[in-house]
């Protein structure tokens, strides 16, 4: 009787956690994160960014030098928000249809760590009403919940600009989207039947989204590291639904998922947790080393808005041990860091 009390009671018990970390022992990092409406790779690098454009073009320095002052972001996020903002050369709104139910800035917090053979991210954002948690709905068209987090190895520009140098102004929802029709005349789009043209590497193309630079162009830019890879985490009511995926030539799924993913809503904060190998097979995937640095650039969708309607971090770089960076992953050593 016993045996099959103590069989029982270990069913009825949740399953051990996959996440081995004692999050209590690892340091938080607050980032801000804001509403970016049509902001772009083009608008960044084009005249209506006046002489930030200039920066951002030779790749000088990271945006948040000029646009980060105190722990504040000086952008006018409010604006973008309600319409009021305006991309000059245009005529145009940076955000035409204003979301409701968000704010123009949110903070997230970030914690990392490592061990020998894994890397850990937690993620904490606030969500009073736990919209997709409490609601799952239809999740097909990408309306729900979620954090998404894009990783670069070495890519300048990436450490730059973090995740707007894969969006432009010529993707889905966008300002210069092409139609369906178009998209599906396209040789490289009209082979896998679509009909948008999801993120791309700005390498990739000469001037718009149909415009591929040759193969061999591109192949440099694999050897050199320029593959983002990209982890997508959201919520069908409880369940927690993942995408691990990559973006260059465009945004696809990868031939494997890497990623476990663990998160809940409570008190009106979702709560993710990723773990991901070091290292893995897939050619698609950045490689985590000990001792090197990375960059990371985060995006979060709320009241399952989806595609533009997100709020979005600056590059942010993270280091397993090694030199400076903006956050230093915790290294788990059996004894120094408590492994439940």
């Amino acid at each position: 009787m016993r045996v099959l009390l103590a069989v029982i009671v270990a069913l009825l018990l949740p399953l051990a956690s996959h996440a081995e970390v004692n999050w209590d022992a690892v340091s938080v990092k607050k980032v801000p994160l804001f509403y970016p409406g049509m902001t772009s790779w083009d608008f960044l690098t084009g005249p209506d960014h006046a002489s930030g454009a200039n920066a951002v073009t030779r790749l000088e320095k990271p945006c948040q030098d000029c646009h980060v002052k105190e722990d504040r972001v000086d952008l006018f996020a409010d604006d973008i928000m309600k319409g009021k903002l305006r991309r000059k050369s245009r005529e145009v709104p940076f955000e035409p249809e204003p979301p409701q139910g968000i704010k123009a800035f949110i903070s997230l917090d970030m914690q990392t760590a490592y061990d020998d053979k894994n890397f850990y991210m937690r993620l904490k954002w606030p969500s009073p009403e736990g919209v997709s948690f409490k609601n799952p709905g239809d999740v097909s068209r990408g309306f729900y919940d979620r954090v998404a987090v894009q990783l670069n190895g070495n890519l300048r520009s990436f450490s730059k600009a973090g995740c707007f140098m894969s969006c432009h102004d010529d993707v889905s929802y966008m300002l210069d989207a092409p139609s369906a029709e178009e998209v599906m005349a396209h040789p490289f789009y009209g082979k896998q039947r679509r009909k948008d043209v999801r993120l791309y590497a700005y390498a990739t193309r000469n001037k718009k989204w149909s415009d591929f630079k040759p193969e061999e162009e591109m192949e440099k830019y694999l050897k050199a590291g320029a593959i983002i890879d990209l982890w997508i985490a959201g919520f069908r009511g409880p369940e927690v639904i993942t995408s691990d995926e990559s973006i260059f030539y465009d945004r696809i799924k990868d031939s494997t998922k890497n990623i476990k993913v663990e998160g809940t809503w409570e008190g009106g904060f979702y709560t993710i947790t990723i773990k991901r190998p070091l290292t893995t097979e897939d050619p698609m995937d950045i490689q985590l080393q000990e001792g090197k640095t990375f960059t990371v650039g985060i995006a979060v969708y709320d009241q399952k808005n989806g595609y533009r309607k997100h709020h979005v971090s600056f590059p942010l770089s993270i280091t397993l041990g090694g030199g400076k960076a903006d956050v230093a992953a915790m290294k788990i050593v059996e004894g120094k860091q408590q492994v439940k």
